[in-house]
């Protein structure tokens, strides 16, 4: 009579893909800039999007609205509070002045970033 061996499946584990965001603003209301922030947006959706290694997280935009201050920034204080919740991994960004304005403001916020392990990148 023959016999029948059964075979563990074993699983593998995948390596974890980052869970990437991207912060885009512009702080002047005009036509070019507001194509400006619809160019980024299109741009960091695609980049995110077409990584393997990378999770969608979203992309945070601020339009018209200047970087002297986080209060008026809802996306800005959104993906903060996202960060917080663990959903983001890495920030991509245009340039580390669409985060922060004047060198007073630089320190904060890139702190909060570095204690939620959320490593800004400029793209």
């Amino acid at each position: 009579m023959k016999t029948i061996k059964k075979i563990d499946v074993k699983s593998i584990a995948l390596p974890a893909r980052k869970r990437v965001a991207a912060y885009a603003r512009v702080s002047m209301e005009s036509d070019r800039l507001a194509h400006s922030l619809s160019t980024q947006i299109s741009y960091y959706n695609d980049l995110i999007q077409n990584n393997p290694e990378w999770e969608f997280a979203g992309v945070y935009a601020d339009s018209f609205i200047s970087g002297t201050s986080v209060e008026r920034r809802a996306e800005f204080k959104r993906m903060l509070q996202d960060c917080e919740d663990g959903k983001i991994d890495i920030i991509l960004t245009k340039s580390i002045s669409r985060l922060v304005f004047e060198n007073c403001m630089f320190l904060p916020p890139i702190l909060e970033f570095s204690l939620l392990q959320a490593p800004i990148k400029p793209s």
